[in-house]
């Protein structure tokens, strides 16, 4: 439909579901906005969104660092040669989505402080703070920061850098969990345009438990807990319990804080420090400003699939 507002003309989508969906108004709704992401979950691996992490793990632990000569121009990796970010989705996932998420955010603090083992939440405080500000939807980035134009070629950013695209068990977890979720989104799309009510409502019920998990309000620990393996989802280690995308998310931005303060530990016992000494603690906030900047347009684009799966009919 076209609408007019003064001298501007713009198209706006109006949804009519047949009466079998009168009793999934909560997934009609969702669906109807997740179907502005029709266009991204098509696309090719090497410009999809919900490959990008997965594109930047890559490209880090593809850097190589100059032992010889360490202060080499800076390399040059914008949005062009990456090409991990397109276009922002619809403007009306933008102007539509809930802002249910600072409050969720806020209820998960204790939660985040007991999976990390902190004795403060300063630090979960912080992260929280910063993660509020990302997951605002509508902030959607459409460039990277200027801040990508850092130099990254000095050898210990490289150092840390490398060990966090290939190693990082929180970073890697989050990349098959957006894999998966562009599955989930590309089912709900399917079903919506197949006028599958049920179908639509239960790949949006595997959505929300992979990215908030099943009881997102609740502030105790194991309720946020899920199972990786129904999902058919690598757990990259066993031995420590299955969290939703949403709450990896916080966990990783958390670590980097406490890193900032205390150094990563990746540096401890590395050989190129017995060579060229350096405080590990620069080291360390010279490859997060790098890591930082590339985490957080995965942030923004997590926090939409957290908008969407906490949104509730009025």
């Amino acid at each position: 439909m076209k609408v007019f507002s003064g001298n501007l003309q713009t198209e706006q989508w109006i949804w009519i579901f047949p009466a079998h969906w009168s009793t999934y108004p909560q997934a009609a709704l969702r669906a109807s906005l997740l179907f502005g992401l029709k266009n991204e979950v098509n696309r090719a691996e090497e410009s999809n969104i919900f490959y990008s992490a997965k594109r930047i793990r890559e490209y880090l632990a593809g850097l190589r660092a100059d032992v010889v000569n360490a202060s080499l121009p800076s390399l040059q990796y914008g949005v062009n040669s990456l090409s991990i970010f397109g276009p922002s989705p619809d403007s009306l996932i933008q102007d539509t989505l809930s802002t249910l998420v600072e409050q969720y955010l806020e209820n998960q603090e204790g939660v985040i402080l007991r999976i990390l083992g902190l004795l403060t939440s300063e630090a979960v405080s912080e992260a929280i703070g910063l993660l509020t500000t990302l997951y605002d939807a509508y902030r959607w980035a459409t460039e990277f920061p200027a801040i990508l134009g850092t130099s990254v070629s000095e050898v210990y950013k490289v150092v840390l850098l490398n060990h966090l695209g290939e190693s990082d068990r929180t970073f890697r977890q989050i990349d098959l969990l957006l894999r998966k979720a562009k599955e989930f989104v590309a089912e709900t799309i399917r079903c919506l345009e197949a006028n599958d009510a049920q179908g639509c409502n239960e790949a949006l019920r595997k959505l929300k438990t992979l990215v908030v998990g099943n009881n997102p309000t609740s502030n105790t620990l194991n309720d946020h807990q899920i199972d990786y393996g129904n999902f058919g989802i690598e757990d990259l280690d066993p031995g420590l319990p299955d969290y939703p995308l949403a709450i990896l998310i916080a966990e990783e931005m958390v670590a980097t804080q406490n890193w900032r303060d205390k150094g990563h530990p990746v540096y401890v016992g590395d050989e190129l420090l017995s060579i060229l000494p350096y405080d590990t603690t620069t080291c360390t906030n010279a490859a997060l400003d790098i890591f930082e900047s590339l985490f957080r347009e995965i942030a923004e684009f997590a926090g939409i699939l957290v908008n969407l799966c906490l949104l509730e009919p009025l």
